[in-house]
């Protein structure tokens, strides 16, 4: 018998398409729990994946998953009877409904507010705003328990939760940090850097860029770059980013398309070095970015700002390095000097970087909070 339902809000590896944080995240989640012996459904809605469905082409699912119509997932719900169900963040509060026997986990894995705050740019999206406050709001009261991705957000759960039925301290809340199943495969020669993950409204993906190419060498020192824009950003955020048509023209540069997550993960892993730079937002200080966590997942470093969820961890580890905050350019200018100097530098940090992975990111580490708190009251155990 099912014992949690995972309800992604996005399509999830294993769906022969690219994917993003929040499919990732929840395909995750669930592996996680699996690998505590916790019997698990992993739910995508189906207009979600018609999104992203050829025309007659059905998209293949992971094992022990689903394609539900939103309508139809309290029903889901109900005929499985599970103990917990997990959702993330608010996007599916609109399908879900109360069942007697079933507790409601709320994944507060983004910062969505801030995202949207963000998103256009010197237009403050204040109606937009206001309804997801009240969607979030509906989401946390129907919560059983919350988890937060990463420490720095728990003040921040706690200020929505003061603003619930909950009322302070009213409700438990533990962490789940950004779980990645790892993968692990032989670097290419030389020294290979990478720029990935898709491009947000609110980054500049040209922040930092230029000290990154003056240390570029073919073919002794190469630079891969897939940043594309994700499909989930607002029509007024351009298709394709100018600096990526600007690499584009560089013969020290290559530049590539989208490829699904297994490929990807095979993809950075023969890197030694990935740059995730970015100008400070309060989106971003909040943000646990997964883009880091995947690099870490394959054993790649991270050159990372220092005002995240993930930097302290990587500074903790000793899994990269990060960038100056009071003079970011010349930081980076002089981190990339010390990765092209050092390859023994960049080897120790690699094998750090998988520990950090490890540590923090294991699925079957992350979701430990989770797991207790599912094993409280799970009757089927």
């Amino acid at each position: 018998m099912t014992q949690v339902i995972v309800v992604s809000n996005d399509i999830v590896p294993g769906m022969a398409r690219p994917v993003a944080a929040p499919g990732i995240r929840s395909w995750a989640i669930a592996q996680g729990l699996r690998e505590h012996g916790l019997e698990v459904d992993l739910v995508v809605l189906a207009g979600t994946a018609n999104r992203h469905q050829l025309p007659g082409t059905p998209l293949p699912m992971p094992p022990h998953s689903a394609i539900v119509r939103a309508n139809e997932l309290s029903r889901y719900i109900e005929v499985r009877s599970p103990c917990t169900v997990v959702f993330c963040n608010s996007n599916q509060i609109d399908h879900l409904r109360k069942t007697e026997g079933v507790r409601y986990v709320f994944d507060f894995f983004a910062p969505k507010m801030l995202e949207l705050a963000y998103e256009f740019g010197d237009e403050y999206p204040l109606d937009k705003l206001e309804r997801l406050r009240e969607r979030k709001i509906r989401a946390l009261n129907m919560a059983d328990f919350v988890v937060v991705n990463g420490e720095k957000k728990r003040p921040y759960v706690e200020a929505w939760l003061q603003q619930t039925n909950h009322g302070p301290g009213g409700i438990a809340v533990g962490k789940l940090n950004m779980p990645v199943p790892g993968r692990f495969t032989e670097k290419a020669e030389g020294l290979n850097l990478i720029i990935a993950g898709y491009i947000q409204g609110w980054n500049n993906l040209d922040f930092g860029l230029q000290p990154v190419l003056d240390c570029l060498d073919p073919p002794n020192v190469t630079l891969d770059v897939l940043a594309p824009v994700h499909w989930g950003q607002s029509s007024d955020v351009a298709t394709e980013s100018p600096v990526v048509a600007r690499l584009q023209t560089r013969n020290d540069v290559t530049v590539h398309h989208s490829m699904n997550f297994s490929a990807f993960q095979r993809f950075m892993g023969r890197h030694h070095v990935a740059v995730d730079v970015f100008p400070y937002s309060l989106e971003r200080e909040y943000a646990m970015v997964t883009r880091t966590v995947v690099a870490m997942s394959c054993g790649v470093p991270v050159v990372h700002p220092a005002f995240t969820e993930v930097s302290p961890m990587i500074e903790e580890m000793d899994a990269g390095w990060i960038i100056e905050p009071s003079a970011p350019e010349a930081s980076l200018a002089a981190i990339l000097r010390e990765i092209v100097g050092s390859p023994e530098l960049v080897e120790r940090k690699a094998a750090n970087a998988r520990k950090a992975w490890e540590g923090y990111f294991d699925p079957a580490v992350a979701v430990t909070d989770l797991v207790d708190f599912v094993r409280q009251g799970d009757l089927h155990v």
